[in-house]
């Protein structure tokens, strides 16, 4: 049981965050003779088993003692006191917003006398009551962890929590994270900090910005349930993120992942009687990369770097509609009838059938008539339509670099600092070659045609300071600087203006460049189909917090605060269908007889040789980018009361 006393947490601005991650673990304990009895004035000493780092303090007049602010590791722990057999236990695991508890009975001998006990086995736990998993390095390391091989995936096995999934296109969200309700709340209400930073995609806060290599990882914590006052109120879970920091003694790993469609099952209902092929569907996934790290001066500096690279091939195919040989040279006959708007009232009533329902080439658009020379003809099957087999590459590189150091400059002081940074192009080709057309799909994460260049930059450092026995301050500073940028394989080119000859088409600003829309009604769209397209974003995130732990008798008291501040600068077309290129929808009413048999897509083509949309238009933006920013701001005051040795 815990008892919590004057507990107090405020959050602004709307959304809720978890505030304040733990990135350190705490060590507290009862010193006590053969008869129960507090020993006070205990001398209680800790040593990294690693880096040598060490802490010491002295047991109250209750017998208790505590360690605060404990960086996560291996630690030896070793209790004297006069006229006592002194006490030691090894490999003491202190783990990141957790609290440990190593009770010390000591036996009356001589202090030179040492009791030695291991590691003890789990426990229930007692001195927190918040409802949280550990994920440590053998559980990151020896649990298949699916696609990308992101941590994320080991969330699913946190009671409470849904399947994990990818939900926007790898372009957009190329840290390839996973998104999960957690306890039935919103995706947006979980938080992940890396080392105390926030990591979060400002526009889709559903997703963590920056996945770290699972090789540089040292712990997840997640918190789900009844969490501490300095983690906020967070709807979901809290997710903690410690990545790995050097040691006394050089260690380094390489490892390589291949995965390869050949090797995979076909899916239950895989067709083998299509275009595509009696074969499974391409896909080539290789992860390789390497870690190493260790002393720059032993038990003072350390540096730990990590490099993941990650390729997937990919191919997107599908089945799309283009015009026949006969359709393309006008020729519509024993196909449909096709009329001659020009003749007829303005209602479509009266029209006469062009000669033959041949649509004479002196009749045809100029821009037609070129963008007809661009696609492709049928290559499989006899029929008018589904008739054009597509497979188009996609590629997805990724590099994931990190770096980190930390800094004991004495046994009160440990600083770290560190950067990351990810660069990851995704490109998906167009499937009618010159006259481009929608991505086919079939390839996991891709979106449309063109190429996505993303560059995230991450950044911090830590203090914590042990300004007495009683009193540790520790405080912590973060940002994330993302830069995105889509354009299609258009892009710069005015082939609306310059090529089809089409005015108004492409302007004088280069993001309306590239190759307006055709929607032929029955065929596959031609020309660049991305509407939202090009895309520029910008975002920042910021996070600054300090904490102050202040041990008073039996109460442990700690306040802080913590600050999140966002910066959403991005620009892209926002206006429905239309692409800044401009479009042109061509439909089946144009050449046929108001009152006559139905149209079909036949007369939708007839009207795009004539050059005779039944709508059109254009996305006009001026380039003024869209410019938000949010501050998130959360204060705490915690008091943890020990009221006896039973009951906290």
């Amino acid at each position: 049981m815990r008892v919590t006393g004057a507990t107090l947490t405020l959050l602004f601005l709307g959304s809720a965050v978890a505030l304040g991650q733990v990135l350190y673990g705490n060590l507290v304990g009862n010193v006590t003779d053969p008869q129960q009895a507090a020993i006070a004035d205990a001398v209680v000493t800790i040593k990294s088993k690693t880096t040598g780092y060490s802490l010491e303090t002295k047991t109250d007049d209750r017998g208790a003692y505590e360690f605060g602010n404990i960086p996560p590791g291996v630690y030896d722990v070793r209790v004297t006191a006069t006229g006592f057999n002194s006490f030691e236990a090894n490999e003491i695991t202190i783990a990141a917003n957790n609290i440990a508890r190593l009770n010390a009975p000591l036996k009356i001998g001589n202090v030179s006398e040492v009791i030695t006990i291991s590691a003890e086995s789990a426990r229930l736990q007692t001195d927190k009551s918040d409802l949280h998993a550990d994920i440590g390095t053998r559980e990151l390391t020896q649990i298949s962890v699916g696609g990308y091989r992101n941590f994320q995936s080991l969330i699913d096995l946190v009671p409470g929590a849904t399947p994990s999934q990818f939900q926007n296109a790898s372009t957009d969200t190329p840290a390839r994270a996973l998104t999960t309700n957690m306890n039935g709340t919103a995706r947006n209400s979980n938080n992940t900090r890396i080392d105390g930073a926030a990591s979060v995609m400002t526009w889709l806060p559903h997703h963590a910005l920056y996945i770290p290599p699972i090789e540089s990882i040292e712990q997840v914590n997640i918190s789900t349930n009844n969490f501490d006052a300095e983690q906020g109120m967070s709807g979901g879970a809290a997710v903690s993120v410690i990545t790995k920091s050097g040691t006394n003694d050089f260690h380094g790993v390489v490892f390589e992942y291949h995965s390869n469609h050949k090797w995979g099952a076909k899916n239950l209902f895989f067709n083998p009687n299509t275009p595509a092929g009696p074969g499974t569907p391409q896909r080539i996934d290789n992860q390789f990369g390497g870690t190493f790290g260790g002393p720059i001066k032993r038990e003072k500096i350390f540096f730990f770097t990590s490099w993941e690279g990650t390729t997937t091939a990919e191919r997107g195919n599908g089945l799309l509609s283009v015009p026949t040989a006969k359709v393309r040279s006008g020729d519509f006959s024993g196909l449909t009838s096709v009329y001659d708007p020009g003749s007829g009232d303005d209602q479509g009533a009266g029209r006469t059938p062009f000669p033959d329902n041949i649509v004479p080439e002196s009749r045809w658009s100029a821009a037609a008539r070129t963008l007809q020379g661009f696609i492709p003809l049928p290559n499989t099957g006899t029929g008018e339509l589904s008739n054009f087999f597509a497979s188009v590459p996609y590629y997805f590189k990724r590099n994931l670099v990190d770096g980190k150091i930390n800094w004991t400059p004495n046994a009160r002081v440990n600083i770290f600092g560190k950067y990351s940074v990810m660069i990851a192009p995704v490109t998906s080709s167009a499937p009618l070659g010159q006259a481009l057309g929608g991505y086919p799909g079939g390839a996991a994460g891709a979106a449309g045609i063109g190429t996505g260049h993303n560059k995230t930059d991450v950044f911090g450092g830590g203090i914590s300071y042990v300004i007495s026995p009683t009193l540790v301050l520790d405080a912590n500073y973060g940002g994330t600087l993302m830069h995105h940028d889509t354009k299609g394989p258009d892009y710069g080119k005015n082939i609306g203006l310059d090529v089809l000859q089409i005015p108004g088409t492409n302007g004088s600003d280069i993001r309306q460049s590239g190759f307006p829309i055709f929607n032929i009604s029955g065929y596959s769209s031609l020309g660049n189909t991305n509407n939202w397209s090009p895309v520029e974003r910008n975002d920042r995130v910021y996070t600054y917090m300090a904490n102050l732990n202040w041990v008073k008798g039996s109460h442990s008291i700690r306040f802080g605060f913590d600050f999140i501040h966002h910066e959403l600068n991005h620009w892209q077309p926002e206006l429905g269908s239309w692409s800044p290129r401009g479009g042109f929808n061509f439909v089946n009413g144009v050449t046929a007889l108001n009152g006559g048999s139905a149209a079909n897509n036949f007369n939708a083509y007839a009207s795009f040789l004539l050059g005779l949309p039944g709508s059109l238009g254009k996305a006009y933006q001026f380039y003024d980018p869209m410019r938000t920013r949010e501050f998130q701001q959360g204060y705490y005051i915690r008091d943890n009361w020990q009221v006896s040795r039973q009951l906290s």
